[in-house]
């Protein structure tokens, strides 16, 4: 009777195992357009979120002999304003193409947390897993971005080579004193303003020839 239970479930652990071990994936793509996205609090932009990159592997389910690819994704949160706000929420997708040609799109939803008195931070997301073709991968591919509206994809991508500084009080402070300059004068000397160059020079009193050239 021992033998007989030891074998049934020697039997039930072999159909329900999967193999796990990481073997190599199709190359992952994202679109320049698709990895910033700009989070509004009401008036202002409060968050700059970017999806920086991936960790993944892929592995063969020997239940029902399909292949997946395990991806976590990894943001970057930047504050763009002293906000009380610590959290946001992103959506972003993985498409699948073949043969060039696409195939399916699934969309994930994560909400992204930064620490109490970060500006910017690395965060990484909840692992997904997506079906993918078996290798060789030469015709097959996956695509990840965050999915954006129309609105935010187009500001993103005007945006894009803008790199917003979160500044403190201070640094608004030490933006705001006037830089103070020294001007040596001679007793023949005297000191005019030019507009052209948007400064003073100083000049011979008996020059009369204009300065600003």
């Amino acid at each position: 009777m021992k033998r007989i239970t030891a074998c049934f479930l020697l039997m039930l652990l072999a159909a329900c195992s999967t193999s796990t071990t990481p073997e190599g994936c199709p190359v992952i793509t994202t679109p320049r357009e698709n990895t910033r996205q700009y989070i509004n609090n009401g008036s202002y932009d409060a968050f700059q979120i970017t999806l920086s990159g991936n960790e993944n592997y892929c592995y063969t389910d020997s239940s029902n002999n399909q292949r997946y690819a395990v991806i976590t994704p990894i943001f970057k949160i930047r504050r763009l304003e002293d906000s009380p706000d610590n959290s946001v929420d992103v959506a972003f997708y993985v498409k699948t193409f073949g043969k060039g040609n696409y195939i399916n799109e699934r969309i994930f939803h994560q909400s992204l947390r930064i620490s109490d008195g970060k500006i910017e931070q690395t965060v990484t997301g909840k692992t997904i897993k997506v079906r993918v073709a078996s290798p060789p991968y030469d015709d097959f591919s996956l695509e990840m971005g965050l999915k954006l509206s129309d609105y935010a994809g187009a500001k993103a991508k005007s945006m894009f080579d803008i790199d917003y500084k979160y500044l403190s009080e201070q640094d608004l402070a030490a933006m705001a004193e006037p830089e103070e300059k020294t001007l040596e004068i001679a007793p023949d000397e005297t000191v005019v303003y030019c507009p052209t160059k948007n400064q003073p020079v100083v000049v011979k009193k008996n020059n009369k020839s204009n300065p600003c050239n």
